[in-house]
């Protein structure tokens, strides 16, 4: 995790936006937009919704038999 600004106490707020604003900081944007419809949560859930899917998608799918040769 990158280091936390030690003039900007810790609220409660997540990882992710602690990281977010710390390198904010670093590149020297000040501004903050926390009026943003997107969560981080909610792109877990629909990460994690997309894999599965793609994972149940695929499983029935035989492995690909790689032909071996010496060289």
């Amino acid at each position: 995790m990158l280091p936390v600004d030690a003039q900007e106490p810790l609220t409660g707020a997540s990882d992710e936006v602690v990281a977010a604003r710390t390198l904010h900081g670093a590149l020297g944007d000040s501004a903050r937009n926390d009026d943003s419809p997107f969560r981080a949560e909610d792109f877990a859930k629909d990460f994690k919704d997309t894999v599965d899917s793609v994972g149940a998608s695929t499983a029935a799918t035989p492995l690909y038999d790689v032909p071996r040769r010496v060289t």
